[in-house]
């Protein structure tokens, strides 16, 4: 072996392997956010970073996309887990080939598989709220869409699981009086017409828990999310109600 060709190992090949693993054992350690699945369900000890990271990937049965805040940790591994629940689910990372795909997922020809979450940041005075939109794609007509919310107190850190958290047992009647005096109009403007969809309209709104579960909090209202089919045909996609805080502020415990 030469001395020419030895000292480009020296100085080129072996500073080059250092230098990739510092950055993949060191660096790249410190920049990329840790999951831990034992997080606290409160924000207080939760080391605050960056605003926001993303992950994507695509092949060619599937694309998986989503990101996820760096301030929260809860958050960012309840969006994490769910994607990668969504590839166990679909069996999508199993498919080999064409025929496979077509047989056994549905999968044609210039079609794939998809799934892609987003989320935005509310603040309001006492609470910050983080809404994750997630669509899916498993073949048929059409993808599906739904949100969930994620809402934090500022005072205590302390995460809100649902509006008896913050409101007394009355509040499911009040909602379901209140979203079944405001929504005809609103879904006239999406021309859907109630009285065609009267059970299921009525349904939606009832006062039971479940329909009330999806929720944010702004400056000064409420922002019940009604998921797709919840009270109407797909045509209505989802639908926000605001609330005015006032009009609930009997209610507050």
């Amino acid at each position: 072996m030469n001395r020419k060709y030895l000292s480009y190992i020296f100085f080129v090949v072996v500073p080059m392997g250092v230098s990739y693993f510092m950055y993949k054992h060191f660096i790249l350690k410190q920049l990329t956010p840790e999951f831990n699945n034992n997080s606290s369900t409160t924000l207080s000890n939760i080391p605050q970073e960056k605003p926001v990271d993303s992950f994507s990937t695509t092949t060619r049965y599937y694309e998986l996309s989503y990101e996820v805040p760096k301030d929260n940790r809860i958050v960012a591994q309840s969006i994490k887990d769910r994607a990668e629940k969504w590839l166990v689910d679909t069996n999508i990372t199993k498919v080999t080939s064409d025929q496979q795909a077509e047989q056994d997922l549905g999968i044609f020809e210039g079609l794939k598989y998809a799934y892609d979450s987003k989320y935005k940041v509310v603040d309001a005075n006492e609470y910050t709220s983080y809404v994750e939109t997630v669509y899916e794609f498993t073949g048929g007509a059409h993808g599906a869409t739904n949100n969930i919310a994620y809402i934090f107190s500022k005072k205590d850190g302390k995460q809100i699981n649902s509006l008896r958290d913050i409101y007394n047992d009355s509040i499911y009647s009040a909602l379901s009086v209140y979203s079944r005096k405001e929504l005809p109009s609103q879904l006239a403007k999406k021309t859907i017409i109630v009285s065609e969809f009267q059970d299921m309209f009525d349904d939606g709104t009832e006062a039971r828990q479940e329909n009330w579960q999806t929720f944010y909090l702004k400056q000064n209202s409420l922002v019940i999310i009604f998921g797709q089919y919840q009270v109407g045909p797909y045509v209505i996609g989802i639908h926000e109600l605001e609330v005015p805080l006032t009009v609930l502020e009997k209610y507050k415990k």
